[in-house]
């Protein structure tokens, strides 16, 4: 959750989100509501979504970052998907062959990426992301069908079932964004940019795994 009030903004670059001063607030806020944690947990274990993904594995904190660094992650993560995605033309003359394999693609793998490629890359991927003294480093940016953080916004919806929960996010005007519905309309504007005819395209998604992988992921994929 990010916060738009100007009091929350400017905590500065060092803070981790699990420690942050407004995460700080958040838990003193709790700690005078008398929150019995296990009630947390109960509203969690009413999605059979989070059950499938997380089980009861939590951590036991809440998370949030200040708005002014959430608008210059934001800058910063779009501006470095503008630059790898620009690698082709800037290298190879926008010959996405060739950067394949310059990166050491297989033939079979060179002609899936051409046969696929639209105009522009998708604009979805997952930054993974760590703190340092100064703020954030990335430490890889995976542009992959597993993206992960579907579940984030169901958690949000579950914990905010809870009136001490839901008083202090109120009060301190924090918002979340539903990952799982901006993934959904990425995937439903692609599939409208590759219809052909008058006929708009139905999105279909097609779930695919090795069957060691499977079976320890059944529920998620179902």
């Amino acid at each position: 959750m990010n916060a738009d009030a100007p009091d929350f903004a400017g905590a500065g670059n060092g803070h981790l989100p699990a420690d942050s001063p407004l995460t700080v607030r958040c838990l003193r806020h709790l700690a005078t509501s008398a929150l019995d944690t296990g009630d947390l947990i109960a509203s969690i274990r009413t999605s059979e979504h989070l059950l499938a993904a997380y089980g009861d594995q939590y951590v036991t904190r809440p998370a949030f970052l200040e708005a002014d660094r959430m608008h210059g992650l934001e800058s910063d993560l779009a501006r470095l998907f503008a630059l790898l995605t620009s690698l082709p033309r800037r290298l190879f003359d926008g010959d996405l062959g060739a950067l394949g394999r310059a990166v050491g693609m297989t033939p079979y793998q060179v002609n899936a990426v051409e046969r696929t490629a639209g105009d522009s890359p998708l604009p979805l991927g997952r930054a993974d992301l760590y703190t340092a003294a100064d703020g954030f480093r990335l430490l890889e940016f995976n542009i992959v069908s597993a993206v992960g953080g579907l579940e984030i916004a169901e958690l949000n919806r579950m914990l905010l079932r809870h009136p001490a929960l839901a008083q202090f996010v109120a009060e301190a005007g924090l918002h979340y964004v539903d990952t799982m519905a901006s993934i959904a309309e990425v995937i439903k504007a692609e599939c409208a940019r590759g219809a052909t005819g008058s006929t708009p395209s139905t999105p279909v998604v097609v779930i695919t795994d090795t069957p060691g992988n499977f079976v320890p992921f059944e529920k998620r994929f179902q």
